[in-house]
């Protein structure tokens, strides 16, 4: 079976290129940008997976929650120990952001304050976050519309999962409706700047305005459903009638259990000893467990229906209170 995963893992791996984007817009496969060699051996490949593993979880137990947000956009995080995908290069925003160990370490030191405070704390980064990446998409655009305006020296992927990354740890402090606002926020930005590509000095090849809304400004529609279900599930008081209002929304969108672990978890569901290799993760560092929803694979081009259902469900979180 693991010989099986393998090969299916492989088989993706040459049809699907994940877009990364730095220096403003150069688009580089994810082999390009983290290129060293895999060892042959099974115990070698799992003793640099763990060698990494132990770096970073070094690196970020010294951090500050100063440093752990200013971090936020290293799009390296959200990837590396090893994070994999299934699902062809769509559709993965909520995951990548799960598999960056920083967002667990924000969402830990956060819940050190009350519930109060931690909101308004999470609130303030992500209008930091929020800034952050307005600016780098100006940036570009700018860029794009005058040659001798230079590069943005930010990866756009970064600082848009950083976003996401803030917009999840507000989501356990705070109702339902200032999620939505968050997500409404960013729509906001990514329709000026579509329409901006549309007319710049500098050609650019065809669609790619439309996919720089849609992967490079915008959380995509998989990961906005997931962060809205996520507030609702974790507001305090439970609002009951709005979830049923939820997930009678979701009824046809397939739903898993998707394992959470702890930021200094030796092994996380999104490392490659887990996903390639099958080894279990330690049932002492799974803080919690929660609903995913991911589209089937009849739906996974069916824009108009995903964004109808992210349109219902903002407007069910939009207007509720908890």
């Amino acid at each position: 079976m693991l010989a099986n995963r393998s090969k299916r893992h492989k088989i993706l791996a040459g049809m699907v290129t994940l877009l990364i984007v730095t220096n403003g817009f150069p688009v580089l496969s994810r082999a390009t940008q983290f290129p060293p060699p895999i060892p042959k051996s099974r115990s070698e490949r799992i003793e640099r997976v763990r060698s990494r593993v132990e770096v970073i979880r070094a690196n970020i137990a010294k951090e500050s929650l100063e440093a752990v947000v200013r971090n936020l956009g290293n799009q390296e995080d959200y990837f590396v120990p090893g994070y994999q995908t299934e699902v062809g290069g769509a559709q993965i925003d909520f995951q990548q952001i799960l598999s960056s160990r920083r967002t667990h370490k924000l969402v830990a030191m956060l819940s050190e304050l009350s519930r109060d405070d931690a909101r308004i704390k999470a609130k303030s980064i992500c209008d930091l976050m929020y800034e952050s990446h307005r600016s780098n998409v100006e940036q570009m655009v700018k860029h794009h519309e005058d040659a001798d305006v230079p590069k943005s020296q930010k990866s756009l992927f970064g600082s848009k999962l950083g976003l996401g990354a803030a917009i999840f740890a507000l989501a356990h402090f705070s109702e339902p409706s200032r999620i939505t606002a968050e997500l409404r926020r960013m729509e906001d930005l990514a329709k000026p700047t579509v329409d901006r590509l549309k007319h710049v000095r500098n050609p650019l090849p065809d669609g790619f305005p439309v996919s720089i809304g849609k992967n490079l400004v915008l959380l995509d529609l998989c990961c906005q459903v997931n962060l809205l279900v996520y507030s609702v599930d974790h507001a305090v008081p439970m609002n009951l009638a709005l979830k049923t209002s939820v997930n009678e929304a979701l009824a046809d969108v397939p739903k898993r259990k998707l394992p959470l672990a702890k930021w200094d978890a030796a092994l996380t569901g999104y490392d490659i000893l887990r996903w390639e290799m099958g080894v279990p993760l330690d049932p002492r560092d799974v803080k919690e467990r929660i609903d995913f929803y991911d589209w089937s694979v009849s739906w996974t081009f069916d824009t108009a229906t995903q964004r109808a259902t992210v349109f219902k469900l903002m407007e069910l979180c939009g207007m509720a209170r908890s």
